[in-house]
């Protein structure tokens, strides 16, 4: 019996452990959202990493999101034309952000 409770704990907790992996994340808050792109919502926290990432510091916030949104529109453009699973366009990306 004690055997048994103590598998029946684990697989509890192992069943609580991957719902907590795979829970699906909450939707950002209005107040969370900076900006959007088509259907593309930027949360602050996204962009803050996103600015802690980029090494040019001496651009603005307006030409940061700029860029951002402009980033953005070119990668959804590449999706819908289907270019963005090219090896040319691969290499390019990984070349811009090294």
């Amino acid at each position: 019996m004690k055997y048994l409770a103590t598998i029946l704990g684990i697989i509890l907790l192992l069943t609580i452990a991957t719902l907590a992996i795979i829970w699906p994340e909450k939707k950002p808050t209005k107040e969370d959202i900076v900006m959007t792109v088509n259907d593309y919502t930027f949360t602050s926290a996204m962009l803050e990493q996103s600015e802690k990432q980029r090494s040019s510091q001496h651009e603005s916030w307006k030409d940061f999101l700029d860029s951002i949104a402009i980033e953005q529109v070119l990668i959804q453009e590449a999706q819908r034309q289907k270019i963005d699973r090219e090896p040319a366009f691969r290499q390019s990306i990984k070349t811009y952000y090294e």
